[in-house]
């Protein structure tokens, strides 16, 4: 059961992770949840900092495709902020959001990566799409309501994988 909770890789921050890394790995395509992972989830804009960030992958051939459960008007904001497509009630557990975007934009599995803050839908999700995944660390410390369950639940299931020596951070990949 822990398996299906443990990322492939934890990197502290999605932004920390270079072109180079991304592509020593066979990824062309991010897929990236939103709130917590690319901007706070209290925070209607992406900072200049992301965008530029987004920007340099995007020039280097890396293609960024926001997957959220949030609803549409929030993703689409942050998406043509940022000048990336997005799918936005993707339903994370469940894989539905980036199988979606797998058929839609005519993805190889082996090529993608899913990167989010939480276990229990972002990490999961892509372990049920059959893709890698990447754990960040969450951008803040607080959560809406909708996630505060999750959360108590996700530290159940980190103490197990700290327990069985799976969790670790890292600066790279």
């Amino acid at each position: 059961m822990l398996k299906s909770f443990q990322p492939t890789w934890q990197i502290r921050s999605i932004t920390k992770i270079t072109p180079s890394q991304w592509k020593k790995e066979g990824i062309q395509t991010i897929l990236t949840d939103l709130d917590n992972t690319l901007v706070s989830w209290k925070e209607p804009l992406p900072t200049q900092e992301l965008k530029d960030w987004v920007h340099y992958l995007q020039s280097e051939g890396i293609q960024i495709i926001i997957i959220s459960n949030n609803n549409k008007e929030r993703v689409q904001l942050v998406a043509q902020e940022l000048g990336v497509d997005y799918i936005s009630r993707a339903l994370k557990p469940l894989p539905t959001g980036i199988l979606k975007a797998i058929h839609r934009y005519h993805l190889n599995k082996e090529e993608v990566v899913m990167v989010g803050d939480q276990l229990m839908t972002d990490i999961q999700a892509a372990r049920l799409a059959g893709v890698r995944s990447i754990l960040v660390q969450p951008l803040v410390n607080t959560d809406s309501k909708a996630t505060k369950f999750n959360r108590l639940m996700e530290n159940k299931v980190k103490q197990k994988l700290q327990a069985a020596n799976l969790w670790h951070w890292e600066d790279q990949l």
